[in-house]
């Protein structure tokens, strides 16, 4: 178990969450478990919450659930599937003691600094559009449809935050806001952390040029909290004190399913939990000082796959790459992207080009890439967009969805 030094925390989260939480005991009985051999822990995936016919909340903290004292919040994700989860405060706030310290490190940013950030429209039951305290701002991403980003940037730049936390789709559309319209700049921003989305590098330079300022990326889950922040030499440093992480099903290259185990959250445990993310762990000596291992994390997700007959589908990470290396190659003139699978011989892919964009070249570039790698009589259709908006019910940008009845 490599990348944790102290086995034990893991064990005893691994112990309790199955003597204490009814999910985790019925797996305990049904496979007869040794829960001193952790690789033959059953790996859990966010479907098994959804189709659990009982409850995964610690028997433990029933009674502070039924008193109203823990947080509640959804899991999201790109399929629009979600669960229930629940935080106890005070491990909610030692979960995030790791992500604070080295934000307050690389990047000088405390608690206390003034805070903007988007939450999806379906988080808050009040129906609320703009929360927050004197230090903290939210604002629904109800902001992003029906042109009203406009509004957005008014309150952000009354607010005068210090730092924003924003997925890239979002980032981007600030960025184009501000450029075309030709407003003044959010002086007071000197931080931006990414979050949510997989971050394209030209997102990223936009978003430095447009704020003239520091950016960062983190990985994580609302259910656990992070997972991986990034340094200033660019590294995802893993958070140990936070979670343990594994890579399963490597292929060839190490690449495989990212899944982790709550090291925190004792009300609602994840043990083995499959994140539906793709990635590697490297052991790297990085000079910011962090000894943790770093995690690269590649585009695509377990929720969609493509799909090449009913008997056989390959997994999108491959495509993702394909048009990553493409977009490399031709100068990075692809900001966004989106596949969507429409057919078994048909894709069709939303574009959002940058000025400089060969429409002629560079579709017959991914065309014929595509059909290599796929299928000789792949149809494929592009689409060109100013912009890529989050889907309204997941506030997420899917880079790969297929749309073929699974059956």
């Amino acid at each position: 178990m490599g990348q944790y030094d102290d086995i034990n925390d893991v064990l005893n989260m691994v112990k309790y969450a199955y003597f204490q939480v009814p999910l985790y005991m019925e797996l305990a009985e049904k496979f007869h478990l040794d829960f001193g051999d952790f690789s033959s822990l059953p790996i859990i995936s966010k479907d098994y919450y959804i189709k659990a016919d009982v409850p995964y909340l610690s028997c433990d903290y029933v009674p502070r659930l039924l008193q109203g004292l823990l947080l509640q919040g959804r899991t999201s994700g790109s399929t629009g599937k979600y669960t229930d989860f629940y935080w106890d405060p005070g491990e909610e706030r030692n979960s995030l003691l790791e992500l604070w310290y080295y934000r307050k490190k690389y990047y000088d940013i405390a608690p206390k600094d003034r805070l903007v950030y988007f939450f999806p429209i379906v988080q808050e039951d009040s129906g609320q559009e703009v929360i927050g305290t004197k230090t903290i701002l939210g604002l629904s991403k109800a902001f992003l449809y029906n042109h009203r980003l406009m509004q957005a940037y008014h309150l952000i730049q009354e607010f005068q935050p210090k730092w924003m936390i924003l997925q890239p789709s979002v980032a981007w559309l600030l960025c184009d806001l501000i450029n075309k319209e030709k407003l003044e700049k959010i002086e007071s921003v000197e931080y931006i952390e990414f979050t949510g989305e997989y971050l394209d590098e030209k997102i990223r330079k936009e978003t430095e040029e447009v704020f003239s300022c520091k950016t960062a990326n983190q990985y994580g889950l609302r259910e656990v909290n992070s997972i991986a922040y990034e340094c200033p030499m660019g590294n995802m440093h893993i958070m140990r004190s936070n979670t343990y992480l594994e890579i399963i099903h490597e292929d060839d290259e190490g690449i495989g399913d990212i899944c982790i185990t709550s090291l925190k959250n004792y009300a609602m445990p994840y043990i083995r939990y499959n994140t539906g993310d793709k990635g590697c762990m490297r052991e790297l000596s990085c000079s910011c000082g962090n000894t943790n291992p770093v995690l690269e994390i590649h585009k695509g997700r377990n929720n969609d796959w493509i799909r090449i007959s009913k008997e056989k589908r390959i997994h999108p990470y491959m495509l993702m790459q394909l048009l990553s290396e493409i977009n490399s190659l031709t100068g990075n003139q692809i900001i966004q992207f989106q596949v969507i699978q429409k057919e078994y011989e048909h894709f069709e892919i939303n574009v959002v080009p940058d000025q400089g964009y060969r429409k002629e070249v560079t579709e017959a570039l991914i065309v014929e890439k595509i059909r290599k790698r796929i299928n000789q009589k792949m149809q494929v259709d592009f689409q060109y967009f100013g912009t890529l908006l989050p889907d309204m019910i997941t506030g997420k940008i899917a880079v790969f969805v297929c749309e073929i009845k699974k059956g």
